[in-house]
């Protein structure tokens, strides 16, 4: 549990605030105050235990800080333990950084108990410095370091592209303290890009340190104009190297399963695309 003390400014007015909940922090800037700013005011709304910062609206807990056009924050008692915020919202225009990462949408919610940040946007965005996550909808667990993305995910490093129906991202710290995805989870008309090639199936999962991601259900694998289906593909992003099977553990034995490739001669593409030009 940390302590924290919410200072809210408006004019020449300062209201102060203790918090005793788990830290409104969207990295882990540690103990501190959190200063709230607002160019056109601050309201304190008792009855509803209630502080909402209107227009350009900052809250800065060391080097965490949430700007929006609006930021409601809501408190309650604590037995024994004075005044705790238990809910934070942002409005319009919100951007979350930290030293490391970013976050940026349409409207935030952050919830103390459970450490819950949502993030909606069309779409919204967490950036760290090797990946950038998007979807219109983005759960980020603070306690598990577990982003989901869902509803047009997708999760974009330097030449790779992954998206999804949702795409679940486990990060962690690096020795450099940069948060990076040590593991990801993709479920639902998955479709991964390189350069070269993509490989779409039913779900996926993907490790960034060996760049191999395993594809399962209706595999299909795209080069150019020619492709091969089957049930399970080891897409290597790193090698460029691919392998595709007929049959998957995963999804139970098929004997009759076989692949398939349609490879088309140089010929057969011409014509293609002559056609397509027509």
């Amino acid at each position: 549990m940390f302590k924290l003390a919410l200072i809210v400014f408006s004019g020449a007015c300062m209201l102060s605030v203790p918090s005793y909940a788990q830290g409104i922090n969207f990295s882990s800037s540690g103990e501190g105050a959190i200063e709230v700013t607002a160019a056109d005011g601050i309201e304190l709304h008792q009855k509803e235990n209630k502080i909402i910062a209107r227009k350009k609206a900052l809250a800065v807990r060391g080097n965490s800080k949430l700007s929006a056009d609006t930021i409601e924050a809501e408190y309650r008692q604590s037995s024994g333990k004075g005044t705790e915020i238990w809910r934070l919202m942002a409005i319009n225009n919100v951007v979350m950084t930290s030293e490391k990462e970013k976050a940026l949408g349409d409207t935030a919610e952050f919830t103390i108990d459970n450490g819950l940040l949502v993030i909606k946007g069309a779409p919204a965005r967490f950036v760290t410095p090797e990946d950038v996550v998007t979807a219109d909808v983005l759960e980020y667990w603070q306690n598990q370091n577990l982003v989901i993305a869902k509803e047009n995910a997708k999760i974009v490093r330097e030449n790779r592209m992954i998206s999804a129906d949702v795409i679940s991202a486990l990060f962690k710290k690096n020795k450099e303290g940069k948060m990076e995805i040590e593991k990801m989870q993709a479920d639902g008309n998955v479709l991964i890009k390189t350069e070269n090639e993509q490989a779409s199936g039913e779900r996926a999962t993907y490790n960034p340190k060996t760049g191999i991601a395993i594809l399962l259900g209706k595999v299909k694998l795209t080069q150019k104009d020619n492709y091969m289906t089957g049930a399970k593909a080891v897409v290597n992003m790193k090698t460029g190297i691919s392998k595709l099977y007929a049959t998957a553990p995963e999804l139970g034995e098929n004997k009759n399963a076989r692949v398939k490739g349609v490879f088309l001669p140089e010929d057969a593409k011409k014509s293609k695309k002559e056609a397509d030009s027509k």
